[in-house]
């Protein structure tokens, strides 16, 4: 009951903060509102779609439906209480709800982080190990590994932020009635951490891509005859401009949606009660977080052409079963 107290009168004042910075607030909740949309109407038809393609490795699907649904989840469980505390100024569900609230969002953020990992991986494997891609990333190892990050993820979350009691979210009993984070230095060090070994990892890693890319693209242009040096340059060209496009998109939605909540947690950490952050911008924050979920919808669904063969094949199925429903009814 101690800490519920000791938060009362500063988020009191943050009430008042908050009104007097309202018009960064309302852009940061459309934007978070916007986002949201996104996650629901692309997530779940690309998701139908990924199930229809068949040119895509096992692992791959096993990785990018991972991804999907964490994405989801986050949407639906974090980011739509989100949105309701952000428009009534207070937590619409109980306390019980808030600690989950807490859970859920950590878990499901850091999985959404592992499942691009592992994403990352399966390329650096493919490009790295064409030979051997296949031996080394089986559906079934694929699966194991996805299955037993989720659990992990979930029992360290639960162990963090649930059981520990200055990991632990709470509603200050003050206005306003918000679902708010403990004095967790521990925990934040422990997000900080994380967000710092995958971000360095998947640096790593789309490095050694884009030279190796670079390199084959320089064989290929080499093995080409004479009387095709043009042409053979403009592949040599297109192939490294792609995977530096490529490379550029993915770090770039990284540093985006990434960067800002890491140097939060830090920030949180080295602080403490001296950080006195700007509603809006906590929203902006969130809203980043939120999304990199419709963001990677483009970045690895969108993008792919077998994916995108099969969404458009989807779409034009629909469009023809409701224009047939719309002739019976005329």
């Amino acid at each position: 009951m101690t800490s519920i107290q000791d938060f009362n009168s500063t988020f009191d004042l943050m009430s008042m903060y908050q009104k007097q910075h309202l018009p960064l607030v309302m852009l940061a909740n459309v934007f978070m509102i916007l986002t949201e949309i996104v996650i629901f109407t692309l997530n779940p038809v690309c998701l139908l779609s990924l199930c229809h393609v068949c040119n895509i490795q096992p692992a791959s699907k096993v990785f990018m439906a991972s991804l999907m649904i964490s994405d989801l989840c986050t949407g639906l469980f974090w980011g739509l209480p989100q949105i309701i505390q952000n428009i009534t100024g207070k937590w619409p569900l109980g306390e019980s709800a808030c600690v989950a609230y807490g859970i859920l969002k950590s878990a499901l953020i850091t999985m959404g982080m592992e499942s691009v990992l592992f994403l990352t991986t399966d390329r650096y494997v493919a490009i790295m190990h064409p030979l051997r891609y296949q031996s080394i990333l089986t559906r079934r190892r694929s699966l194991v590994a996805m299955a037993g990050v989720w659990v992990v993820t979930c029992v360290v979350c639960v162990l963090l932020f649930g059981i520990s009691g200055t990991g632990r979210r709470i509603i200050s009993q003050e206005v306003p009635h918000w679902c708010v984070e403990g004095k967790r230095v521990f925990e934040n060090c422990v997000v900080f951490g994380i967000y710092s070994v995958v971000l360095l990892a998947m640096f790593a890693m789309y490095t050694r891509i884009i030279r190796t890319a670079r390199s084959q693209a320089r064989r290929i242009a080499g093995n080409i005859r004479p009387a095709e040096g043009e042409a053979g340059q403009r592949r040599r060209t297109r192939i490294a401009t792609k995977s530096t496009v490529t490379v550029i998109i993915i770090t770039g939605t990284l540093l985006l949606c990434w960067v800002p909540d890491c140097l939060r947690a830090l920030f949180r950490t080295l602080l403490g009660d001296l950080y006195w952050p700007n509603p809006g911008v906590e929203i902006l924050i969130n809203t980043l977080l939120l999304l990199n979920g419709g963001l990677n919808v483009v970045i690895y669904y969108i993008r792919n052409n077998d994916i995108r063969r099969a969404l458009n094949q989807q779409v034009s199925f629909c469009c023809q079963v409701m224009c047939q429903r719309l002739h019976q009814f005329v």
